[in-house]
């Protein structure tokens, strides 16, 4: 079994140094095909609406009958204020008039303008719910234990049940999008509310800070927090391309063959997994798919892992190693390949496998996004081997071809 595996990859070795131009055309349109995923299907979605939680969780089922109660009106829409008192107590008559002020102007003065039309929240979007926080003020004008489930850190007086200290405070905002301009004049509203939000907080004479949660102010987190990591990714593989290139010289320079030549390999290397990765991703979108955040990573992902370049030095090392026995035996640039895969094309293969199956596995994860994200590793894990097999193989054979042209071999 293990001498017809060995002269399974001693054929496709051999096919692949013989054309190896022919090869490297077939990888560029594969490449060139993908292309047409971002060109026609171009789909990124970032944010965490929908897609991460398992479809039998419990939340899911709530939210399914909130929107049956209500006749279907739509799908519903959240939006929290949390606000929380920097010093004292928000029963206290400034932390009170503050907070009091704050509600007012975002549910009755702010304004919302969209395609020349002016909204406001309390007269064109918040219905069916426009008391839903009644009895929040209710609380804060009676200072009875009316209701708890607005407030946390609550201080009560046990023999009278009088709130006392209240160090947080939540308000809900919630209603139903049934078209695309009402989902837009609702993200409208949930951005003006963080603008302000975020104006308040500034200001250290407040006495409140406030905390906004919802679909809008996550999304920019998730951004922000992308845009904060994003330079550390392209740090790591600056550093993985640096270690890559002195690699390469390093390992020619002990066998006596350092030429420019293998910097190209080396770049090559590095380029690979990025390629394959970018083919995924574009294949993933030419069958109607998206991409989420988690897939947008997975370029630095199958380049952190490594495989592609592992695999590259792996072979690069072997070819070095069979020079001696090329040269004696004047084997040509095919001949030497065909030597190379039939000594570690098995090990190539199932070290990239594995790694392939692996995150193949995590497609049956529960969750769409998860199951997305490991489909698009395990593709690019995939490309990146077949990258790695055809073009970067075949430079070797053209490499070798044009050196002996000039006598430098």
């Amino acid at each position: 079994m293990g001498l017809l595996v060995n002269n399974l990859f001693s054929v496709l070795g051999f096919t692949i140094g013989s054309r190896p131009l022919t090869f490297i055309f077939i990888s560029l349109a594969i490449f060139a095909f993908s292309l047409l995923g971002p060109i026609f299907n171009l789909d990124v979605r970032m944010n965490l609406k929908s897609g991460f939680t398992r479809r039998d969780a419990p939340s899911v089922k709530e939210i399914a009958a909130h929107v049956e109660f209500f006749g279907d009106r739509g799908a519903p829409w959240y939006m929290a204020l949390f606000a929380i008192a920097r010093n004292g107590s928000i029963l206290n008559d400034m932390e009170s008039n503050e907070l009091t002020t704050f509600y007012k102007y975002i549910t009755q003065e702010m304004k919302i303008e969209y395609e020349n039309i002016t909204l406001k929240y309390r007269d064109d979007l918040c219905e069916p719910f426009c008391k839903f926080n009644s009895q929040l003020w209710n609380i804060l004008v009676r200072h009875f234990l009316m209701i708890s489930h607005f407030l946390e850190l609550i201080h009560t007086n046990n023999n009278k049940c009088v709130i006392t200290d209240v160090g947080t405070v939540a308000m809900y905002f919630t209603t139903f999008i049934n078209s695309t301009k009402r989902e837009k004049h609702l993200e409208l509203f949930e951005k003006g509310v963080l603008s302000k939000v975020r104006a308040h907080n500034e200001n250290k004479n407040n006495s409140i800070s406030f905390v906004l949660h919802g679909a809008y102010s996550v999304t920019q987190e998730v951004q922000r927090g992308v845009q904060i990591t994003a330079p550390y990714y392209f740090t790591g593989a600056a550093l993985l391309a640096v270690f890559v290139l002195f690699g390469y010289t390093i390992t020619s320079l002990c066998f006596d063959q350092f030429e420019w030549s293998k910097l190209v390999l080396a770049c090559a290397a590095i380029i690979s997994p990025i390629i394959a990765s970018s083919t995924a991703i574009g294949l993933i979108l030419i069958v109607g798919l998206h991409v989420n955040m988690l897939v947008l990573i997975s370029p630095f992902l199958t380049l952190a892992i490594g495989i592609g370049v592992d695999d590259a030095f792996l072979l690069t090392n072997t070819w070095m190693r069979q020079r001696d026995i090329a040269l004696q035996q004047n084997y040509s640039p095919a001949e030497r390949l065909q030597l190379v895969f039939e000594k570690v094309g098995a090990a190539v293969a199932v070290t990239s496998f594995t790694n392939v199956l692996g995150f193949a596995l995590g497609c049956i994860a529960p969750v769409p996004e998860i199951r997305l994200f490991c489909a698009s590793v395990s593709l690019s894990m995939f490309m990146d081997l077949v990258f790695q097999v055809r073009p970067h193989r075949t430079l070797y054979a053209i490499i070798i071809t044009y050196i002996r042209a000039f006598l430098l071999f």
